[in-house]
């Protein structure tokens, strides 16, 4: 973290009578790290949503008003601002005197700022880049001052009165929940952040009368609140609002039963499926509904600046989320950066009917007349799928870019959803683009589609506006599951989860376990997660294989993308992740009644962690490291795993002109262990013309990193590995 932002978050801030790494930290459970929170890359986001409500006490202080300014954003206080019934109203500078009708965004509080002021909410922030106009009622807390502020901005302003939302944090979210439920005819949705889900003392006739209208909400709360609410199937104490954070402030004995009132009220609200709140989760494999303790239509996770979002829907008749939950985790009971976009993701396609006041979605039509399928294959396994996409008449005229296609959905293995960028985007005719994705995952034609609860479904995402389309279209696209594999869920002693999948070879024999990791898919780690499987345990599992290696396989997902924090905290969040990895291998080898003296380890890209080999070295026999990113810090602090392992045999392959993954890494640690005196050790650099000649494409700027493609068809480093055995004694 940089000098300057250490010192700010260490500064004290005399309106609020702390600094705001005090405050951070009042926020959280007792488990809560506020050193951890403040020094990963949610840092500089954090600072940047709150500091002007930390450096600018007075709400008429003509310095805010420039502040925004500065931004691209017009902030004009009507009234006195000592009185109740001023508001502020911020409106970005192009929208002002534009014609066009732009979303309202109501953000409330009880009567007045607080120390974290409503421009912290995030829609400030957000409001130039998609056009909101963002409205802050003085006395949020009364419905008559709310609304006749939201009618003066509407005469004022070009609001489009389909789209009012509200939204509040903490005792503004409840506030916001109940002035939405009281008066559904005039928002389009509600956003409750922090854990008040609102609308518990509301009437039944409100409840009733809401509806029949219906009531989109979000709610954005973290993992570790203050509240200690998360997750709500299980019982928490008496909660007592900390010191300092809001003195004289009633004890809630009862927070869990307001929450879950909450929740069953806009369940009824909405006409979603109902579940009953006493019914435990510990079944269930989803860990977003685990996070939360309750059950939802559809669930993921996401990652967003390096931490992991838990997202659970309950969907409307329409097939579309009509409440969202949403987890960060390790957030304390304060407002993510994350949070403005989220919520605007919800409701962006939202709208009250100006006539019938029902909710209605307003889905931007397809620009395709057309969309087929087809995967290509090489000697050894899928290659990619090609995407055809035949545009309507009049659609025509896009810049074809592959940065600016992106695909994403769910893996039937793991319950995370990951990404894939397109390798290549090409306009083939004036009315048709060719989109080619990676098909290396899993033994599915099309590398993307649902998880268990939507199994067959494809939900296909181009950044490029306009291009966006589902598994209806295309239908007759055939996507085969992975028959071999089964899937399985192990917490260990560190508290990570890992998915993993494993194939067990029929045999009455106790027969070898191979154990693949392998790494990231794509170039940054806050939207792509690694799939499972490849073409390695693809083969492995062929019969082919099994008649001349007959192995058990066992593949872990990787949690951490290949691309870790920086600095102490990626350390140990590599040193947790390698010390589950290696307890959960011993659970699989006595699962499978596997054969001690043969475990092998391959390690491919990412997965090639040699922390993980190390803290597992008392089980492997040998281990294959193939296009290795060792060194992840570049601080050499990994050296120290080397030391361990200078009588295990190591077999390194890497490509010499890899660049996502250089080959010094898999020159460095093979020196290191040639030095330590490990004379078991086999070191091969692919050159490109070996790489080509195998059919692998060394022009794509990823094509060369593929090397390990070579390994896999082979027998060679089946042959080297299965030569070995641990001796035991």
């Amino acid at each position: 973290m940089r000098k300057d932002l250490e010192q700010w978050w260490n500064t004290y801030v005399p309106h609020i009578g702390m600094t705001p790494m005090e405050f951070m930290q009042r926020m959280g459970d007792k488990d809560f790290n506020v050193r951890d929170y403040v020094t990963d890359s949610y840092a500089e986001p954090i600072k940047t949503f709150i500091e002007s409500s930390l450096i600018y006490d007075d709400d008429d202080a003509p310095e805010r008003t420039e502040y925004w300014k500065e931004r691209g954003i017009e902030r004009t206080v009507y009234g006195d601002p000592s009185e109740l019934t001023s508001r502020t109203v911020y409106c970005p500078s192009h929208v002002r005197e534009s014609d066009e009708k732009r979303p309202l965004i109501v953000c409330v509080y009880n009567s007045g700022a607080t120390m974290l002021s409503l421009e912290s909410l995030g829609f400030v922030h957000i409001a130039e880049r998609y056009g909101l106009i963002v409205l802050v009622p003085k006395d949020g807390n009364s419905d008559e001052h709310v609304l006749e502020a939201i009618e003066r901005t509407a005469e004022e302003y070009p609001v489009d009165r389909e789209r009012i939302f509200i939204a509040g944090h903490s005792f503004g979210g409840a506030t916001a929940g109940w002035q939405a439920v009281r008066h559904p005819d005039v928002y389009a949705g509600a956003c409750v952040l922090g854990f008040t889900y609102g609308c518990t003392d509301n009437t039944e006739d409100e409840v009733a009368r809401a509806k029949e209208l219906r009531l989109p909400m979000i709610n954005i709360c973290g993992t570790r609140e203050v509240s200690c609410a998360l997750p709500l199937n299980v019982d928490i104490p008496e909660f007592v609002v900390p010191p300092k954070v809001a003195p004289n402030v009633t004890p809630l004995p009862h927070m869990k039963d307001i929450l879950l009132n909450g929740l069953q009220n806009w369940r009824k609200i909405n006409g979603t499926k109902e579940y009953s709140m006493e019914e435990d989760c510990a079944d269930t494999l989803s860990i977003p509904e685990k996070a939360f303790g309750m059950h939802a239509d559809k669930h993921e996770i996401r990652s967003y600046l390096g931490r992991e979002h838990y997202v659970c829907d309950m969907l409307a008749e329409e097939g579309l989320p009509i409440i969202r939950c949403v987890a960060i985790k390790d957030c304390p009971h304060t407002i993510s950066p994350t949070a403005a976009d989220l919520a605007w993701e919800f409701f962006r396609d939202i709208r009250r009917d100006s006539g019938s006041k029902k909710i209605r979605y307003e889905v931007p039509a397809p620009v395709w007349e057309s969309i087929s399928a087809e995967v290509r294959y090489d000697h050894i396994g899928p290659k990619y799928t090609c995407f055809d996409i035949r545009l309507k008449e009049g659609a025509q005229g896009y810049d074809v870019n592959a940065e600016d296609f992106s695909i994403s959905g769910f893996s039937d293995m793991t319950p995370v959803r990951y990404q894939f960028k397109a390798l290549r985007a090409e306009a083939v005719s004036e009315n048709e683009i060719r989109l080619m994705v990676p098909a290396v995952s899993s033994d599915r034609t099309v590398p993307i589609y649902g998880g268990r609860a939507d199994r067959g479904e494809m939900r296909v995402r181009c950044l490029v506006p306009g291009f966006g389309f589902t598994a209806s279209d295309i239908a007759k696209t055939e996507m085969p599951q992975v028959k071999r594999y089964l899937n399985g869920y192990y917490t260990g002693s560190t508290g990570i989860t890992i998915p993993y999948c494993y194939y067990k070879a029929e045999s009455q024999d106790k027969l070898p376990l191979i154990v693949y990791a392998t790494g990231c898919l794509g170039d940054n780690n806050e939207d792509d997660n690694e799939q499972i499987l490849g073409p390695g345990p693809l083969r492995m599992a062929s019969e082919e294989f099994q008649s001349r290696f007959p192995c058990h396989v066992m593949a872990p997902w990787y949690p951490l993308g290949g691309h870790p924090e920086q600095g102490e905290a990626g350390q140990r969040m590599l040193e947790d992740y390698s010390r589950n990895l290696t307890e959960l291998v011993e659970n699989v080898i006595r699962e499978l009644d596997a054969d001690v003296s043969r475990v092998y380890f391959i390690g491919n890209g990412g997965g090639a962690i040699y922390q993980s080999l190390s803290l597992g070295e008392h089980i492997y026999a040998a281990a294959a490291m193939l296009t290795t990113i060792f060194d992840f810090f570049n601080d050499g602090s990994e050296m120290k795993y080397l030391d361990n392992l200078s009588k295990m045999p190591v077999y390194i392959t890497h490509a010499s002109s890899d660049m996502p993954c250089p080959v010094k890494r898999s020159r460095m640690s093979y020196s290191r262990l040639k030095e330590l005196g490990n004379r078991d050790l086999y070191y091969h650099e692919y050159t490109d013309p070996e790489l080509s000649a195998f059919g692998i494409d060394t022009d794509n700027v990823v094509g060369s990193h593929n090397s390990a493609l070579v390994d896999y068809a082979g027998d060679d480093m089946f042959r080297w590995l299965f030569s070995y055995k641990r001796n035991r004694t």
